[in-house]
């Protein structure tokens, strides 16, 4: 029942589904129909635009720049001319009235194209009578210019008349250029209008397309959708025949978010409890086997190695001090005793762990006592064996030969995994309400692919070992309410953590 509650704060029914998607369709199509008509709207303006806006403007500047083109002409032949009065009264007609009526006619309708009130033209409208003032104020200049000529004329200076004239040519050319300038940017501000426009409408022809090809296809997806909304029930029964079978096995839930898609996700979780559930039963029993056979091999086996170590010290005593050899025997097969010895208090602690004794302890000292009595064992061994204590720990209910024994596990497999030498690092500090005891190697260290394993009962990485240390270790931490884990130690070693809650006597409960 937990399992689906998540599942149904989310359902959708199948018919709130299918409204939904009906619902969709109406508002895209009702999106689309208002943007196509707002498109068409702007593409209505902005032909009225360039109709009574730019092409006007197109056409008077096109005069205004066909006048300059005259202008210039007349400048060629102005100081060869017979008669210049005709001449002189041409270009006084024309600074008088012809130019300054093109300009006035230039902007005008440049006004008139260009509105202050749009904002999307307000960068052009201002370049552009930019442009167009800069035009009259070059304009501006001929008059002194043609006074000086024709007054030159008058007096039979044709030199001083042949330089004005130069000058005049030479301010018509800016003007011409600044005017050819003024002319492409108005055609390429109408060009980009007109690219614009077609992109809107090709756009909107898109669109419309794109409905029409949607509205095909919206009957055929609905009918496809009932079936797909169907697909989870069918998946529902295939998979209650195969656990009926006995498959067990992870699958993914085909999830279609509505009540049939909960009722597979309910079933994939409840067949994963059953799963989980008969895993745990199958490992319980597994250890309960093992375990009790271990006992009873143990037992049998225990009383013979007593008897065995105990006739080995005796035989040892017989020997004189000359038989050298027979002595080296006896000693290594007192060894091997006590190997088995060990093995056997190993497979006995695993079967019969008992619940910790709690009592007050300081385990700062634990630790360090601990320590101290490993030193000449893990130093004979070639190794550097360090301790750091933080001072001023508190006192916390452990049981002190339990807590002892894991030291001695974990600083005992850190010299197992340096035959060659290394250093051994055990630091015990307080965080936050536990103390943390950490075990640091600088061995080879564990292959990722068996970390997993790496706490599994008779899982080892030694070919001599049992595979219950770590297992023991882990045991009696969990029994502390504690944690045992482990992470490689950069650049190659091991790293041990330990984790204990502090609890206080009258805290136990």
């Amino acid at each position: 029942m937990n399992l689906a509650k998540p599942i149904r704060s989310r359902r959708r029914a199948v018919a709130t589904r299918i409204l939904s998607s009906y619902l969709l369709i109406l508002a895209l199509f009702a999106g689309a129909s208002a943007w196509n008509v707002i498109t068409f709207k702007e593409a209505l303006s902005e032909a009225a635009m360039l109709r009574q806006g730019y092409l006007p403007l197109a056409l008077s500047l096109r005069d205004l720049v066909s006048n300059q083109d005259t202008w210039n002409s007349q400048l060629n032949h102005v100081t060869s001319a017979q008669n210049f009065t005709d001449t002189r009264v041409w270009f006084d007609t024309a600074l008088s009235v012809g130019r300054p009526k093109k300009l006035a006619e230039v902007q005008q309708k440049m006004e008139r194209a260009l509105p202050a009130s749009d904002p999307d033209n307000r960068v052009a409208r201002r370049e552009l009578l930019g442009d167009l003032e800069r035009v009259r104020r070059l304009m501006a200049g001929d008059s002194a210019l043609l006074l000086g000529m024709f007054s030159a004329l008058e007096r039979g200076d044709g030199r001083t008349a042949q330089a004005r004239r130069d000058d005049l040519v030479r301010a018509g050319l800016r003007v011409q250029r600044s005017l050819s300038g003024l002319e492409r940017r108005v055609t390429t501000h109408v060009h980009r209008l007109v690219e614009q426009a077609k992109g809107r409408e090709r756009t909107a022809l898109q669109v419309l397309t794109l409905l029409g090809v949607v509205t095909l296809l919206v009957g055929f997806l609905m009918a496809l959708y009932a079936r797909r909304v169907l697909r989870p029930l069918s998946h529902v029964i295939r998979r209650a025949g195969a656990v009926a079978d006995g498959d067990l096995s992870a699958r993914e839930a085909v999830d279609s978010g509505d009540e049939i898609g909960e009722l597979s996700a309910t079933f994939e979780g409840m067949v994963h409890a059953i799963a989980q559930a008969r895993e745990k039963v199958l490992a319980t029993e597994r250890l309960a086997a093992i375990g009790k056979m271990a006992a009873h091999v143990t037992h049998e086996v225990r009383n013979p190695l007593s008897s065995i170590a105990l006739n080995l010290e005796l035989l040892e005593e017989e020997l004189s001090a000359e038989e050298v050899e027979a002595r080296a025997l006896v000693q290594a097969i007192g060894r091997e005793v006590a190997r088995l010895s060990r093995l056997s208090d190993q497979y006995l602690s695993m079967a019969r762990r008992k619940a910790p004794e709690l009592e007050e302890c300081d385990v700062g000292s634990l630790v360090r006592s601990s320590v101290e009595f490993m030193r000449p064992e893990v130093e004979g061994h070639g190794l550097e064996l360090g301790l750091s204590v933080e001072p001023d720990l508190p006192w916390t209910m452990v049981d002190e030969g339990q807590i002892r024994q894991v030291v001695f596990n974990l600083v005992r497999n850190a010299r197992e995994a340096m035959p060659d030498g290394g250093s051994i690092d055990v630091k015990v500090h307080g965080q936050d309400e536990s103390l943390v005891i950490s075990v640091a190697d600088t061995g080879p260290g564990v292959p990722q692919e068996e970390i997993e394993q790496l706490f599994d009962p008779f899982f080892t990485t030694k070919s001599h070992g049992t595979g219950l240390g770590l297992a023991v270790t882990r045991q009696i931490l969990t029994a502390h309410g504690g944690q045992l884990s482990y992470k490689c130690r950069e650049p190659h070693g091991s790293i041990f953590t330990m984790k204990i809650p502090m609890k206080k006597s009258g805290a136990e409960g």
